[in-house]
């Protein structure tokens, strides 16, 4: 890669990491309270306690989508898709989602296979009718979802992992699990997102 390649690699991560903080501000100023804290990093009083509450909210806590959840919680609505043509406002719009999400400690992660366009099609989509529990606010339990499981539907013959993610003592373990399936080539995902990820 030439010095003026790299600088200009080098100055789109910057402004890309310069815009999803922003993003997160924005969000912030929409929910009334900062981003972080309701991130991993916070930090609880009584640890057991706020296990204890979150399990008991898996075992007989109401359940409803991820997107009433967004609305009761963070009243966040995401912008309905069919209403973005402009990328630029398809990548804020995804990154408020995403940071909206985080907030609630919903992740997302393998991501990197998706245009920006494919994964807000996929959160509203797929995972937003999700059913989910209605955790306590502050419980600290984390919930966790690979876009490659929700695009894949847990078909193994598309094998989204195992093309893009999987690391190859993966790709070999499965190649030897499971003789009879092929396993897809492995390939970069073509674009850069994960490393920006919110995570825990």
């Amino acid at each position: 890669m030439s010095d003026e390649n790299k600088k200009s690699a080098e100055e789109a991560a910057i402004e890309k990491a310069l815009r999803v903080a922003e993003l997160q501000a924005e969000l912030a100023s929409l929910t009334g309270e900062p981003i972080h804290r309701h991130l991993a990093e916070d930090s609880c009083d009584d640890p057991l306690a706020s296990w204890q509450a979150g399990l008991e909210a898996i075992e007989s806590g109401p359940m409803m989508p991820l997107y009433d959840i967004l609305q009761l919680r963070r009243k966040f609505t995401p912008t309905p898709l069919e209403l973005i043509e402009d990328p630029g406002v398809l990548f804020e719009e995804l990154w408020l989602l995403i940071y909206a999400l985080a907030s609630m400690r919903v992740f997302i992660e393998d991501t990197n296979h998706l245009s920006d366009r494919e994964l807000y099609a996929l959160l509203l989509n797929k995972l937003l009718p999700e059913g989910s529990t209605l955790m306590p606010e502050a419980s600290g339990w984390n919930c966790r979802f690979s876009a490659c499981d929700l695009s894949d539907a847990g078909d193994q013959d598309l094998g989204c992992y195992l093309r893009y993610y999987a690391d190859e003592e993966t790709r070999e373990w499965h190649a030897a699990e499971y003789p009879e399936a092929a396993l897809p080539p492995k390939e970069a995902p073509p674009y850069d997102r994960d490393a920006y990820l919110p995570g825990f």
